[in-house]
């Protein structure tokens, strides 16, 4: 084996490596961010507000740039007659887990850094729905009046227990604080573990 393909074979397989372990955090990082679940109102993507997700977006390409700039000059080692399409299967196999990272810090940083005021707002639950997951398993979501505009319904994921327990019709006392970036949060617990983040009213 000649020292260069060597060598390319080396970067190839740290490359892959860093893709691995930037996917295994960005994970790690969704995990995290459902404790400072922002209100779902907006258009989201990775439970993330589109304009959060432009702004991760814009980050994570000029990451990117020089990324590319460096496979570009290594010789890609990759079977047919497109070599240049191996170069942007590892830009996207990096590219998307680090996007997942920026947009998941950006909620972090929206619910830990928030010294806003809580407040209580009731609601009440006009629809549940069910759907599967990217990662395998279902998701469970109820739809709530959003209280600052009747006319408009706020989702809400639950954990199947909750989503089990609630009825459309019953009545709601949501909890959130307006956000350290201005996303309004919901405060809770782990919503995954069956622990609501928001409370029944007394009967």
């Amino acid at each position: 084996m000649s020292k260069k393909k060597k060598k390319t074979e080396i970067h190839n397989a740290v490359f892959f490596l860093s893709s691995i372990i930037a996917l295994v955090v960005g994970i790690s990082f969704v995990g995290w961010a459902e404790k400072y679940s922002i209100v779902w109102r907006y258009s989201m993507f990775l439970n993330a507000p589109n304009e959060m997700v432009v702004g991760s977006l814009i980050v994570v390409s000029s990451t990117m740039i020089p990324v590319y700039k460096w496979i570009e000059k290594q010789v890609v080692t990759w079977k047919g007659n497109n070599p240049e399409i191996g170069m942007y299967v590892m830009l996207f196999l990096l590219g998307f887990p680090l996007l997942m990272c920026a947009t998941q810090i950006g909620i972090i940083i929206n619910g830990a850094l928030d010294e806003s005021q809580t407040q209580t707002f009731h609601t009440v639950v006009v629809s549940k729905r069910e759907s599967h997951g990217v990662r395998g398993g279902m998701h469970y979501y109820i739809r709530v009046e959003d209280w600052y505009d009747l006319h408009q319904t706020v989702q809400v994921k639950v954990s199947h227990s909750n989503y089990e327990t609630i009825q459309i019709g019953d009545s709601l006392d949501i909890k959130t604080k307006s956000g350290y970036l201005g996303y309004e949060w919901m405060i809770g617990p782990d919503l995954m573990k069956g622990k609501w983040p928001f409370d029944l009213p007394d009967n």
